[in-house]
């Protein structure tokens, strides 16, 4: 019989080498998704005669199809089980994919983005809750920030091979941004099959474990869902009047405003601030998302050791901030990159504290309606910021305007996260491990 020490870096080690490269590859394979479109915009725009505005509606509208059916989505998950659930999303997303390549005027850009957004609702906090049934509190921060890794690790990877996709324009008589649409929808077609296969749902379900392992991870899991202190036992009903989740939610919606108008948004600021080529600013564009990869692993890491979520999520939106005025006032094009470096980095960094301290506030039934609710009503930031970003850019005739209010938003978002997680104690510190 293991000790306690030993078993627990056991089952972690295996939690992690079992379930985190599948979550994380579905996760990157999503930032694809939320990508293609931004690096498409530098050939669609000037094809179907798109303004600013047009643009920037069609990018923000995916968030009100994802607003409108993420809580049901996740619910929908709890209860039939993760596997299918997810395996679901991704098939219906790579088919709504495949449409793109026939839009030929704004109402049917805006009609299946609207649906991408339907389609793909669930998926990011469908993974946060099937990760909660996996990891305890003190080794959650590490476990999401490896996770997280592959929005940034897929922004920086992807970016430039979407560019170099762009070159394919007239080839067999489609336009490069149609080759781009076509070939992103293969991957989640596929690895909807490959998580059909292959993801368990829970943890008394794991024949990778041995019998002592699963009883250990259950009852830990179950002790935490019972300990008192800094948490709420809740019933589903009761999380939509929890102050602490609607303060959540409200940062989480200052900080996709900021973030979608940014990711919507990034290579065509890069281009107007180098006067690059497509495939150049791609390459760029894919800079601050690489450093962010560093920052959010090490950032996770130190809030793991510490115990310590608010000031992790609260401080890392901050530095963001400082980043968006770097930008925006200091006009040498290396600078306005090194701040916009800043920013990516500071949004990325701060996610592994935020959703940890999210999962203090509630537990129980409680848990899957509550994370629905934060991160559906955070992405209606993400249809305001792209959105705001192309009026102002259509108003003022650049995106300086558009930077500032991100920048305002960001800075929100810290302040909110901070006072919502006023009172709540520190985690354990965790053992140095390399469990996850």
């Amino acid at each position: 019989m293991q000790d306690e020490r030993t078993l627990e870096r056991t089952v972690l080690r295996k939690a992690a080498v079992r379930l985190l490269p599948l979550t994380l590859l579905m996760y990157f394979v999503a930032y694809v998704d939320r990508a293609n479109v931004s690096v498409a915009a530098l050939q669609m725009n000037e094809d179907l005669q798109f303004s600013n505005t047009v643009y920037g509606l069609g990018a923000g509208v995916f968030f009100l199809g994802y607003f409108l059916f993420e809580v049901p989505s996740n619910l929908i998950l709890a209860r039939v089980g993760a596997r299918r659930w997810l395996a679901r999303i991704m098939f219906t997303w790579g088919l709504v994919t495949v449409a793109f390549v026939f839009v030929d005027n704004a109402v049917a850009f805006y009609v299946l983005r609207f649906l991408l957004g339907v389609a793909e609702a669930g998926l990011y906090p469908g993974i946060v809750l099937y990760l909660t049934y996996w990891f305890p509190a003190r080794g959650m921060g590490r476990a999401l920030s490896w996770f997280q890794l592959a929005a940034p690790l897929s922004l920086a990877v992807s970016t430039p091979m979407l560019g170099a996709l762009l070159g394919l324009d007239g080839f067999g008589g489609l336009a490069g941004w149609r080759w781009l649409f076509l070939v992103t929808a293969v991957p989640p077609l596929v690895l909807a099959f490959v998580v059909w296969r292959f993801l368990t749902d829970r943890p008394d379900q794991a024949k990778w474990l041995t019998g002592e392992e699963r009883d250990w991870l259950l009852t830990t899991m179950e002790r935490e869902r019972n300990r008192e202190g800094g948490r709420r036992r809740h019933t589903m009903r009761g999380s939509f009047t929890d102050r602490r989740i609607w303060l959540a939610s409200a940062a989480f919606f200052a900080v996709l405003v900021s973030f979608g108008g940014v990711l919507n948004w990034l290579p065509q600021i890069v281009q107007a601030l180098t006067g690059s080529g497509d495939f150049t600013t791609s390459l760029i564009t894919a800079i601050p998302y690489a450093v962010a990869c560093v920052a959010l692993l090490l950032v996770g890491r130190h809030s793991d050791r510490t115990g310590e979520r608010r000031w992790h999520a609260a401080v890392s939106y901050f530095v963001g901030t400082a980043g968006f005025l770097l930008s925006l006032y200091i006009e040498q094009p290396v600078i306005a990159l090194f701040g916009l470096v800043l920013v990516i980095s500071g949004i990325q960094s701060a996610i592994p504290g935020f959703w940890g301290l999210c999962s203090t506030f509630v537990t129980g039934a409680a848990t899957a309606s509550a994370f629905a609710l934060i991160n559906s009503v955070g992405n209606l930031g993400g249809f305001v910021g792209p959105y705001l970003m192309g009026v102002l850019a259509d108003s003022t005739g650049s995106q300086r305007a558009g930077l500032f209010v991100m920048s305002l938003f960001l800075l929100l978002g810290g302040v909110l996260i901070a006072i919502a997680g006023r009172g709540v104690r520190r985690e354990p510190a965790s053992e140095p491990s390399d469990a996850a």
